[in-house]
């Protein structure tokens, strides 16, 4: 269920006769109208728990590191409340003029591994003439704490959330208006500055209700029942309303319905999630999506994939310095690992504890020696253990007489030469006595 205060179910107490039907606008930029379609079912999607289950995110609340924000001037500093909590958010102004943002309005969340790119191209309020006075905004923000994009929100000037930003508005579903904002979302691998060329990777529009819209404006990555995949058809549909999330194949688009007359919304507790594999032709440009917003509300722009575990260990003669888990996409490669011997000891080799292939097709069996080279071109299929191994140094003892470096040299030199001579003496005294002996006459 979407984020939501106080405000929300003091808005079920106002009395809503005198507010008109919602009804049907006229087409905006997207092609988005919250009207028409079919309810989202096992009819217009693919229903796959096991694939589900064996996805998970790759950036999340729990391992980000750093969200920066673009140099801009349009991102002010602010908090967002939600029930007792308040968090800091960097946010943006809009009014009834919506806002073109060229595109210098972009924030990257990154983890160990990797970085999501969110940039904010454009943004449109539709018939928000009436909604907004003259001074009036409404706000997008990204909370620093988990990359989430708030849209509709007001803010407040302190960390208690006690002083609102006076001009900043909640947008709410009795203002019968629309807020739809653009997005170009990107990730790449952190650590090698890429692009993940990922045959399993997946883009999650999450949480489904509270009076939503989305929409991916790539042609190759268009929402359609042969793209979308969920856990659940039954866990897409509230039980207790009559309210329905819908798909619109001829638009390409879901939506969440929302009652004006009745003050009503549609909200789910879990499950109500979609995912769309994301296309390896269009990963190096991001995807364009459209979030639409008809009340405050939170989305998640977060992608999937499905993951294997990668252990590294020593054995027992040095010990791993490097990284010592990670998860890796499937059919991606390892980080790879260091190591630092024990004393008198050198790495010598990796083993894995599995069968493993390398990009170029080679076959490497559990025990057979790995270069830390070779370990970096496994592709990952299963979770697999890199063991490190070490040997003693070959070293050369040298006698310890007490005789100083400078004469064990010299001795080392003079005792072959001592021999040498000895040799060639005895060789000239035997071929001299052969000599005298093949003289002598019988």
């Amino acid at each position: 269920m979407k984020i939501k205060n106080a405000l929300v179910a003091g808005l079920a107490m106002i009395a809503c006769t005198a507010m008109p039907s919602m009804s049907v606008f006229a087409a905006n930029d997207y092609g988005i109208e919250y009207s028409g379609g079919e309810p989202l079912d096992a009819s217009n999607m693919r229903i796959e728990p096991a694939l589900i289950d064996g996805l998970s995110t790759l950036i999340n609340k729990d391992n980000i590191k750093r969200i920066t924000y673009s140099n801009s001037n349009k991102w002010e500093n602010g908090y967002w409340k939600a029930s007792n909590d308040c968090y800091p958010i960097k946010f943006f102004k809009i009014n009834s003029d919506g806002l073109n943002t060229s595109g210098d309005l972009y924030v990257e969340i990154e983890n160990e591994q990797y970085v999501s790119k969110i940039t904010f191209k454009n943004v449109v309020l539709e018939d928000s003439s009436t909604q907004l006075g003259e001074n009036e905004v409404f706000t997008i923000g990204v909370r620093e704490q988990s990359g989430f994009i708030d849209a509709g929100y007001e803010i407040y000037s302190d960390a208690e959330c006690q002083d609102r930003i006076i001009e900043t508005k909640r947008q709410t579903r009795r203002q019968n208006t629309r807020l739809f904002v653009e997005t170009n979302i990107k990730l790449s691998n952190r650590n090698k500055n890429e692009i993940i060329p990922a045959n399993q990777l997946y883009f999650g529009i999450t949480d489904i209700d509270a009076a939503q819209s989305f929409k991916i404006l790539n042609p190759e990555n268009l929402l359609t029942a042969e793209s979308m995949i969920a856990r659940s058809a039954t866990a897409l549909q509230p039980a207790d309303s009559e309210l329905r999330n819908r798909f619109v194949a001829s638009g390409n688009y879901i939506y969440s319905e929302f009652s004006i007359e009745q003050d009503k919304d549609l909200l789910i507790q879990g499950g109500n999630d979609v995912f769309t594999r994301v296309e390896v032709d269009i990963e190096e440009d991001g995807l364009d999506v459209v979030f639409g917003f008809a009340e405050a509300a939170t989305s998640g722009t977060e992608f999937y994939a499905k993951q294997f575990p990668v252990h590294y260990k020593s054995d027992e003669n040095g010990k791993v310095t490097g990284i010592t888990d990670e998860e890796i996409i499937s059919d991606n490669n390892p980080t790879g690992s260091e190591t630092k011997p024990n004393e008198d000891y050198e790495f010598v080799y990796w083993i894995v504890d599995k069968d493993v292939i390398l990009e170029d097709g080679t076959k490497i069996k559990v025990g057979e020696t790995m270069t830390p080279e070779q370990v970096k071109k496994v592709v990952v299929t299963e979770e697999l253990t890199f063991t490190a191994i070490h040997k003693t140094k070959s070293v050369i003892p040298v006698p310890n007489t007490g005789a100083s470096t400078e004469e064990l040299n010299a001795e080392k030199v003079a005792m072959p030469i001592g021999i040498a001579l000895t040799v060639i003496v005895i060789g000239l005294v035997i071929s001299a006595i052969r000599r005298e002996k093949s003289r002598v006459k019988f």
